[in-house]
């Protein structure tokens, strides 16, 4: 009976933890948000002196979009794309692979921190080796493509890193990675696709397909606003630890669940016991 309490003890333990950094996670990226949308959409971001620039009066323009701050403009987001691509498979599937490299399809694709380790495909080690495009990159921004029932378009958005899934993988062709070529722009990316107007305009363009789905030119076509970048780097020293953070969290939650799923047979038939 005392070892059956200590087992629970441990499992109780792990799973709080884990419950823990999912929790933390959905603050995190809560707060993000936030501080997006009171910088880039009220445009509530400290000026030079320190304060809230359109409180305080900041000088604003109209544009397409409304109106924004003077010196900020609007263009489309291929001016702001370096890399924008999809992976692929093998012929034939990738349902005869039980191992290789890991292949991320749409299915997985649905928030930063999240991700099902039970739909995960592989392709080939060899295959992988051949691939030149679909090769997943640190804090890539990711994007369902297409699929879904006809006339509705269920946009998603995510984003890996820190070695979050994991430290190698691949997309197949239902998944669009996007780098932007200013580094700082790769968190706002992720938030900028996540705020309801741009996910709305996703769902827009994707139901209008025979076969619901986005192409490259629905994705470079977007109108974005391009802002200060001495602020936009402000915002990303705040953002980025909070994203670290979050991926790491992620990814200690896989190790977690790992262990608790290899240790609780093992605590349960006797093999290992509680000290």
């Amino acid at each position: 009976m005392e070892d059956q309490i200590k087992i629970v003890e441990v499992a109780s333990s792990l799973d709080e933890k884990i419950e823990l950094n999912r929790k933390q996670n959905r603050t995190l990226e809560a707060i993000a948000q936030t501080l997006f949308k009171h910088w880039f959409v009220d445009f509530e971001f400290p000026d030079e002196n320190g304060n809230h620039y359109k409180s305080n009066g900041g000088t604003m323009q109209p544009s397409e979009m409304g109106e924004i701050p003077v010196g900020w403009k609007i263009g489309k987001l291929e001016q702001l794309i370096a890399e924008l691509e999809t992976g692929s498979r093998p012929a034939g599937g990738v349902g005869q692979y039980k191992d290789g490299i890991p292949s991320i399809g749409a299915e997985s694709i649905t928030r930063i921190g999240e991700y099902d380790y039970a739909k995960t495909k592989y392709v080939p080690e060899e295959y992988f080796s051949k691939m030149r495009r679909g090769i997943v990159k640190n804090r890539d921004v990711l994007i369902y493509k297409d699929g879904g029932t006809p006339g509705r378009f269920d946009a998603r958005i995510s984003m890996f890193g820190e070695d979050f899934p994991y430290k190698t993988a691949c997309l197949n062709e239902h998944v669009f990675r996007l780098q932007a070529k200013k580094s700082i722009y790769q968190n706002y990316l992720y938030l900028w696709f996540s705020s309801y107007p741009i996910l709305e305009e996703l769902r827009h363009r994707g139901a209008k397909a025979a076969i619901p789905g986005i192409n490259s030119s629905d994705v470079k076509g977007l109108d974005f606003l391009f802002v200060d970048e001495a602020v936009l780097t402000q915002f990303d020293q705040i953002v980025e630890p909070l994203f670290t953070k979050l991926l790491l969290n992620s990814r200690e939650v896989r190790t977690l669940s790992n262990l608790r799923d290899t240790l609780l047979p093992k605590l349960m038939s006797g093999e290992l016991r509680v000290a």
